[in-house]
């Protein structure tokens, strides 16, 4: 299949199958080999939407993405396999007291009538493994905890139709906090291009005022906001700031696997600092 180095560049050796179990494998392995990172934003470059593009950044350039780019090239190799794949659009909740537009791309698969929510980009809270569209159901992942509940869209009056909240549980708290809300009206990737504009270019959007790298492991997660490494790491939680160019381009090598030269560690680390 056209997609034999992408499954290489996150360790999956066996033969793809349409059903549950490799969707699972598929999804963890993305996780923990890929990172969500927003660099291209601050390196002036932006983020295009071109697939061919996004395949050669993430997989022969050894680079992260955020979630068109992560997502949005999952949903191709889904498709390759021959899953059934939709994309979505939800709102970020996550940090936020006012209503946010709806930028965040997630996808939904059917396998056997049941839809799995999938979702590799949401700034590292995402997701390790799919997991059903079922209500008020936890999940743990990695000391993580994450459910969906059905509720109305904060945008819209409680007349509205109800759509669902992608909740999460940290590995240091018991609350459960909000990531997005959605809803499973169907989208096209062209839809995705005013978000991304948005994204990389709006002072509102978080992409363009702070530095975010993030990636899970094993045992946790690894994610870097501005110059504070966090490692939630066997169910402890540990905080690193960097003080330097020179150390943030080591941390950066040392947890998510992304090589940066020095003009652009020190371009990373001057928007980091403001």
């Amino acid at each position: 299949m056209k997609y034999q180095a992408y499954l290489k560049r996150i360790g999956y050796v066996d033969q793809p199958q349409a059903d549950l179990a490799t969707l699972t494998e598929l999804h963890r392995l993305h996780a923990f080999a890929i990172p969500f990172e927003n660099f291209d934003v601050h390196l002036n470059k932006g983020v295009e939407l071109n697939k061919q593009h996004v395949m050669k950044k993430l997989v022969e350039l050894n680079r992260g993405g955020y979630c068109y780019e992560l997502n949005g090239a999952f949903h191709d190799l889904l498709c390759e396999i021959g899953f059934n794949v939709k994309y979505l659009t939800s709102r970020p909740m996550f940090g936020y007291e006012e209503v946010r537009p709806k930028t965040h791309m997630i996808l939904l698969v059917d396998i056997d009538g049941v839809d799995y929510l999938v979702d590799l980009g949401f700034t590292g809270l995402n997701i390790i493994e799919p997991i059903p569209l079922s209500f008020n159901i936890e999940h743990w992942q990695a000391g993580f905890g994450f459910r969906i509940i059905q509720q109305h869209d904060p945008a819209f009056c409680e007349k509205a139709e109800a759509t669902y909240i992608m909740q999460t549980c940290l590995m240091d708290s018991s609350d459960w906090l909000n990531l997005f809300s959605f809803d499973l009206v169907e989208q096209a990737y062209v839809d995705y291009i005013l978000p991304n504009h948005f994204n990389c270019t709006s002072h509102l959007s978080i992409c363009t005022h702070k530095l975010i790298a993030a990636i899970y492991k094993p045992n946790g997660r690894v994610r870097l906001v501005d110059n504070q490494v966090k490692c939630e790491l066997d169910n402890q939680v540990s905080t690193y700031v960097i003080q330097s160019a020179a150390e943030l381009k080591q941390q950066l090598l040392q947890w998510f696997g992304l090589a940066v030269d020095d003009e652009q560690s020190q371009i990373l680390f001057d928007v980091a600092m403001t």
